[in-house]
């Protein structure tokens, strides 16, 4: 019987002896691709992410300009609904016809005739106040800008509408609300023509 002792010198050259586990090189290459793969899937979602806030963001800022319009209209439908009182001083119909504001004459959302300003606040946004009481009030995003047609579709000017018989011309209130800023910036347009001003 023969031992390992007793068997010939380099009876096992030649041979590749086995390895259990991976070397240091194989590990590194291994996590490296992980890191890249893992990276490169966190890049997606966080575009996807990006993406999905974006068309949130849009779809707010359409929903709100929309509630602002009809909130506008609502209450310029009825501007100058007292016109069968005798005008007088501070009995005008419309008060105030600017850019940015206006005051009137109107019907608020209960069904009152009341005071009512439509007006730019300072932070971004506008009001609309019935009475005193505030009854609706846009987002910070959202831009109005009002102009003020006669008989004819003329613009009336700033100098026109700061007087009573200026005022008395309005016939149609057009309306520009706008969403957002620079390029990514949405509008939508109108026109009222209140039935109390065309008497």
């Amino acid at each position: 019987m023969t031992t390992s002792s007793d068997q010939a010198p380099g009876a096992f050259a030649g041979k590749v002896p086995i390895r259990a586990g991976f070397t240091l090189v194989e590990l590194t290459i291994v996590i490296a691709v992980i890191g890249v793969l893992l990276a490169a899937v966190f890049l997606l979602f966080q575009a996807g992410g990006r993406a999905a806030d974006r068309v949130t963001a849009s779809v707010e800022s359409a929903i709100d300009s929309r509630r602002a319009v009809d909130a506008l209209e609502a209450v310029l439908t009825t501007a100058g609904c007292r016109r069968s009182m005798q005008p007088g001083p501070g009995r005008h119909p419309i008060s105030v016809a600017q850019s940015t504001m206006m005051q009137f004459d109107g019907r608020s959302s209960s069904g009152l005739d009341r005071m009512i300003t439509v007006s730019c606040l300072p932070e971004g946004g506008f009001e609309i106040m019935e009475g005193g009481s505030v009854s609706f009030e846009s987002g910070p995003a959202v831009g109005l800008r009002l102009s003020y047609r006669d008989a004819t579709g003329t613009v009336l000017g700033e100098d026109e509408l700061r007087t009573p018989g200026g005022r008395d011309m309005i016939r149609r209130i057009d309306y520009v609300v706008v969403t957002g800023t620079g390029e990514k910036a949405d509008s939508l347009t109108g026109s009222c023509t209140p039935p109390s001003l065309s008497l």
